[in-house]
C-alpha cells in the first residue's frame, strides 16, 4: 500500500519471497537522500572502442557522478605531467590537459557532476607506483590541475568540480611501492602536504581520498583507522574519506552497508565524524574470481537484483554519500565490469540503475527524502521509497 502520489518506489526480492506486501508512508518523512549510482569512468574515451560515446545510456541510468579513474591516460598524472615528477612543475610546457579536458566535457555533457581522482591507472604491464622523490612538487602540481578546472572559481554554491581525490589504492603495489613503504607512512606523509596544499587554495573544494583498495571486512575498518589516525596526527583535512570493494567473500547485496558502518565507525574513532563516506569502487563480483556463476552476475539478472539491493541498503543501513561502480562503460567484453557491451547496449545490471534513476530525477536535481516503509529485510526483500521537497 502506498499512501500518497508522487512517490518514487523501487522493491526487489527473491521468487520464494512471494506474494509480499510492502506499506510506504509518505507522511512519513525521513532524512535527506542523494542518488548513489555514481560511476568509474566514461561516456566517452572507452578503452578499445574508439569513437564510442555512451551519453545517451548514461542519461538513461541516471548517472549523476563520473570518477575519473581507468580511463589509462586521460586523468593521470602521467598524462597531464607528462615528463615526470623530476620536471619542473612551475613551467607550464611540462602540462598537456588535451585528453583530460575531453573526459571531463563527455562527463559534463552527459549531465553527471566529476569527482577527480589525482593519481593513476592500472597500468598492468608497467605499473606507476613510484613514490615521487618531492612531495612538494606533487602538491603543485595538484594544485595546477585543479586551477585549470576552476578551483578557483569555487564558492559554496556553485563549483565545475567539487571532489578531490588524492591517489587511488596506496595500499595496492600497482599505486604504490609496497617494498619501500610497507606501512604507508610516507605516503600518509604526501596525503598531507598535498592535502594541506589544495585547502589552502581553494577553501571551497572538497579534498579527500585515498581510494583505499578493499578486503575483508576487518581489513576496510583497519585501513579506514590507520588513515585517520595518520590525519588526525599531521592535521591533514580530510573532507571526504574513500574506499574501495569488490565484495570479496561473495556476500549478499548487504555486504556494502555493512562495510560503510565499519567505516563510519573508524572515522568517528579518530574525531573525523563529520567526514563523508564514499565508496570509489564497488561491483557485484570479486575482479579476480573464476567461478563462473559470479563472473555472471556482471551481466544477468541476479547481476541486477544484486545491484539494486545493493543501493536500497546503502541507502536504509549505511551513510554513505557518494558511490561509484566499477565501471559505468564498457570494460574487457560483454562480460566485464562495465555496465554496457560492445554494441552499446545497456547490460542487465544497467537495468537497475535505469529503476533506482527513478527514485532521483535527475534533470530536476530535486531534494529527496526517504519515506517510511515496512516489508523490506536485509536478506530476501529489499524496498525503499522517495518523495521531493514538494
Amino acid at each position: 500500500m502506498i499512501r500518497a502520489t508522487g512517490v518514487a518506489l523501487l522493491t526487489l526480492m527473491t521468487a520464494w519471497a512471494w506474494p509480499a506486501q510492502f506499506t510506504v508512508d509518505a507522511g512519513d518523512l525521513g532524512k535527506r537522500v542523494f542518488a548513489l549510482n555514481g560511476v568509474n569512468a566514461g561516456p566517452g574515451h572507452v578503452k578499445g572502442h574508439p569513437g564510442m560515446k555512451l551519453t545517451a545510456q548514461y542519461q538513461e541510468m541516471g548517472i549523476p557522478l563520473v570518477r575519473t579513474h581507468d580511463y589509462y591516460g586521460p586523468s593521470d598524472f602521467s598524462n597531464i605531467f607528462f615528463n615526470g615528477w623530476n620536471a619542473n612543475p612551475y613551467d607550464h610546457s611540462n602540462y598537456d590537459f588535451s585528453d583530460t579536458d575531453a573526459v571531463i566535457e563527455e562527463a559534463e555533457e552527459a549531465g553527471c557532476e566529476v569527482m577527480f581522482r589525482l593519481g593513476e591507472s592500472w597500468y598492468t604491464l608497467d605499473p606507476h607506483n613510484q613514490i615521487p622523490p618531492d612531495f612538494g612538487t606533487v602538491a603543485h602540481v595538484c594544485k595546477h590541475i585543479a586551477m585549470h578546472y576552476g578551483a578557483g572559481q569555487c564558492t559554496p554554491y556553485k563549483c565545475r568540480i567539487r571532489l578531490w581525490e588524492i591517489w587511488n589504492e596506496p595500499n595496492h603495489s600497482m599505486f604504490w611501492d609496497q617494498d619501500a613503504d610497507p606501512d604507508l607512512h610516507k605516503f600518509y606523509g604526501l596525503y598531507a602536504v598535498v592535502a594541506k596544499h589544495l585547502t589552502a587554495k581553494f577553501p571551497y573544494i572538497k579534498v579527500g581520498g585515498p581510494g583505499m583498495a578493499g578486503g575483508p571486512d576487518e581489513e576496510i575498518e583497519d585501513l579506514a583507522g590507520q588513515f585517520a589516525l595518520a590525519c588526525r596526527i599531521k592535521e591533514s583535512p580530510l573532507d571526504f574519506y574513500s574506499w574501495h570493494s569488490y565484495n570479496r567473500d561473495h556476500d549478499g547485496p548487504y555486504v556494502f552497508a555493512r562495510q560503510a558502518q565499519k567505516v563510519r565507525e573508524a572515522l568517528n574513532r579518530e574525531g573525523f565524524g563529520k567526514t563523508l563516506n564514499v565508496l570509489g569502487e564497488w561491483s557485484s563480483a570479486n575482479i579476480n574470481v573464476e567461478d563462473p556463476q559470479w563472473r555472471a552476475t556482471l551481466y544477468n539478472m541476479d547481476g541486477a537484483a544484486f545491484t539494486a539491493a545493493a543501493l536500497i541498503y546503502m541507502h536504509l543501513y549505511s551513510d554513505i554519500r557518494y558511490a561509484c561502480r566499477y565501471r559505468g562503460d564498457l570494460h574487457t567484453g560483454d562480460q566485464g565490469f562495465g555496465l554496457v557491451d560492445s554494441q552499446g547496449r545497456v547490460k542487465k545490471p544497467g537495468y537497475a540503475f535505469q529503476a533506482y534513476a527513478g527514485l532521483f530525477p535527475q534533470r530536476e536535481r530535486r531534494k529527496m527524502y526517504l519515506l517510511g516503509s515496512e516489508g523490506g529485510d536485509q536478506e530476501h526483500r529489499a524496498m525503499m521509497a522517495t518523495i521531493d521537497q514538494g
